[in-house]
C-alpha cells in the first residue's frame, strides 16, 4: 500500500538547510541540466509547495506571487516554476494533487491567474490550464546578471488557468521582471 503524501507550503526564507538540500537533489534528479548546487534556476521563487512521503521530498512547485501588465491593466498572478515529481512517484496523480494545492493558494492570495511556462503541457492541460500565444516582455537574466529586456513570443508554452472572473488578456504581456 502506498504511503500518504503530505503537502506543505513554505516561504523561501524558511526552507532551512536540510530541506534546501533535498530540493536540490529532487531538482537535479528531475532536470538533468539544472544548475549544480542550486535549488533555483534563474532566481529563487518566493515560496514552494512541497510534497513529502515517509519523510522524503517527492515533488515540488516553486511559486512567484506578482503582478504583470497587459493592455494597461495590472493583473495579479501566481507564477509556477519547476514543477517536478520524483521519477518513482510519477503517473500516480502527484502532479495533479500538487497543482490543486497551487490553485487553493492562488485563490486564497486573490490571484487572477495561475501562470506557467511548460515544455510538456499534458499534465497542465489535464488540470485546466490553457495555452496562450501572447507576445511577452521580460528581463533576461543569466547566471545572476541582467542582460537586457526582450520582447517576443516565448519558445515553449505559456499557459494559464483563471482563478477569478477576469478574462485572459490579448496583446503583449509585460512580465515586469524575469521569466519564472
Amino acid at each position: 500500500m502506498m504511503s500518504r503524501i503530505h503537502f506543505s507550503r513554505i516561504a523561501r526564507y524558511g526552507l532551512g538547510r536540510e530541506v534546501e538540500a533535498d530540493l536540490q537533489r529532487l531538482l537535479a534528479e528531475c532536470f538533468p541540466d539544472y544548475p549544480s548546487g542550486r535549488s533555483y534556476y534563474k532566481l529563487p521563487p518566493h515560496s514552494h509547495v512541497l510534497a513529502t512521503c515517509d519523510g522524503r521530498l517527492v515533488a515540488q512547485a516553486g511559486l512567484e506571487y506578482r503582478v504583470f501588465s497587459a493592455g494597461g491593466r495590472a493583473l495579479m498572478i501566481l507564477g509556477v516554476v519547476d514543477v517536478c515529481v520524483a521519477p518513482d512517484r510519477r503517473s500516480q496523480g502527484v502532479a495533479s494533487a500538487l497543482l490543486r494545492q497551487v490553485e487553493e493558494l492562488a485563490v486564497e492570495a486573490g490571484s487572477d491567474f495561475i501562470v506557467l511556462f511548460a515544455d510538456d503541457e499534458r499534465v497542465y492541460r489535464s488540470n485546466g490550464f490553457v495555452r496562450a500565444g501572447n507576445v511577452c516582455r521580460w528581463a533576461m537574466i543569466d547566471e545572476h546578471r541582467t542582460l537586457g529586456i526582450k520582447e517576443e513570443a516565448l519558445p515553449g508554452c505559456l499557459m494559464y488557468r483563471s482563478v477569478s472572473a477576469k478574462l485572459w488578456p490579448s496583446g503583449t504581456i509585460d512580465l515586469l521582471g524575469h521569466v519564472f
